[in-house]
């Protein structure tokens, strides 16, 4: 039974990757619009698809995630530059990407030091409430939390790097984006062998089982 779980805890563990559509949708509009010379339809743009899923779900009681309250965080903050006058969406443009990973990178490591790990919130979705407090099931959402906070925080240094008198060049978009990718593939790998580790687990204690049950059968 106990190997049993640990495979059930890691086999379900969900790999924390947003909506295939809504959650890249509001950057790409953001940041394309913005960088054709429409930085205020951007800011709508995002906002309003960034409401969509978040509302949604919270309608039908559906947890809404912590990555999506930062986006929704983001584009608020965005919509007030955009409500109060044309040099204060210029300075957040400026500094629009600090603002987006110090946003993420905050709430990462904050839930870290909290004590929840951001990743539980989808590990759980996909996995019995029995298994929450598994070892095995915590240790990879921490695991997985450090690398995201990881990226994030790279990816912070990157956007302070590339701070400047004009919109950020190409490098400060690109580099994090690879950044990001990778820390899905890595997240993917490492769920992935920590399954195969713990499927593998399961014949090896059953044969400890039935070897055990057959010295008690040979007793005396």
């Amino acid at each position: 039974m106990a190997a049993s779980g640990y495979s059930a805890a890691v086999v379900t563990q969900a790999p924390p990757s947003p909506s295939a559509v809504w959650g890249w949708l509001p950057w790409v509009l953001f940041f394309a619009l913005s960088r054709v010379g429409l930085p205020a339809a951007g800011v709508i743009a995002g906002l309003l698809v960034a409401l969509y899923p978040t509302v949604t779900r919270a309608l039908r009681d559906l947890s809404v995630k912590l990555p999506d309250w930062m986006t929704l965080a983001f584009f608020a903050i965005a919509t007030l530059s955009v409500l109060v006058d044309g040099s204060a969406l210029l300075f957040f443009w400026k500094y629009s990407l600090v603002v987006l990973w110090v946003l993420f990178a905050g709430m990462a490591w904050a839930s870290i030091l909290l004590g929840a790990p951001f990743t539980l919130q989808y590990a759980r979705e996909t996995t019995p409430p029995e298994f929450w407090q598994h070892p095995v099931f915590v240790r990879t959402s921490l695991v997985l939390t450090l690398v995201w906070a990881g990226v994030f925080t790279l990816n912070l240094a990157i956007a302070g790097a590339a701070v400047g008198p004009i919109s950020p060049p190409w490098f400060a978009l690109l580099l994090p984006t690879l950044a990001v990718a990778g820390a899905f593939v890595f997240t993917a790998r490492y769920a992935a062998a920590v399954s195969r580790r713990a499927a593998a687990a399961i014949p090896q204690a059953t044969d400890v089982h039935k070897n055990s049950a057959t010295l008690m059968q040979r007793a005396p």
